[in-house]
């Protein structure tokens, strides 16, 4: 990618920002179907949305918006658990989200990826096409506060999946208030048949 591998290095551990040609050019090289370039349009997007709260109070939120234009959802805490039966992958993640907007946050975007021959993305591809990803196998939960919550999908692709945890279930709503904070943990499967060998 022409890219010296200290600037690779420092964007890997979080010391720079990737750069938009970076992440194009990452995307094209590991042929990940604009998951990079999405995430760093993601980026970008809640920069420029930070800047415009700080500037002036905002109105309602587009259908593009991922979240209510006044909030801003700060993750305070990241943990990831990988455990291995012998024939699939448990993923469990817990995260501590804060509300530092004024607005109340009712859902949470997660992303499911899976890459069986990373080194190789037609085989890969070929794959997922005739073995898809399949939301019966992912078996996703998700709690918070001790209750359970609903999901709705995004997208869903062979060997990707978006989803929002929403933050409501048959019993009532318990959005994340303005100020507040909240543990939220969610798990999935993934067979090891559709598994590459890594884990992010």
């Amino acid at each position: 990618m022409d890219f010296d591998p200290s600037y690779v290095s420092h964007v890997e551990s979080g010391r720079h920002k990737p750069s938009e040609e970076f992440s194009r050019l990452a995307d094209e090289a590991l042929n990940a179907g604009k998951a990079i370039w999405r995430r760093w349009c993601d980026y970008e997007q809640a920069k420029a949305r930070s800047r415009r709260l700080a500037a002036a109070p905002s109105a309602q939120r587009g259908p593009d918006q991922p979240y209510a234009t006044g909030s801003a959802l700060v993750v305070e805490h990241d943990a990831a658990r990988l455990q291995y039966d012998g024939t699939s992958y448990r993923l469990t993640m817990r995260r501590r989200l804060r509300n530092a907007g004024g607005e109340p946050v009712t859902r949470y975007l997660i992303r499911i990826s899976v890459d069986r021959y990373p080194g190789d993305p037609e085989q890969s591809n070929a794959h997922y096409r005739a073995h898809p990803l399949t939301w019966d196998e992912l078996d996703l939960t998700a709690i918070c506060r001790g209750e359970a919550m609903r999901w709705q999908v995004k997208h869903d692709r062979d060997a990707f999946k978006e989803v929002w945890l929403l933050f409501d279930n048959e019993h009532g709503r318990f959005p994340l208030y303005p100020g507040e904070s909240v543990w939220i943990e969610y798990a999935y499967t993934v067979g090891d048949d559709k598994w590459g060998n890594w884990f992010q």
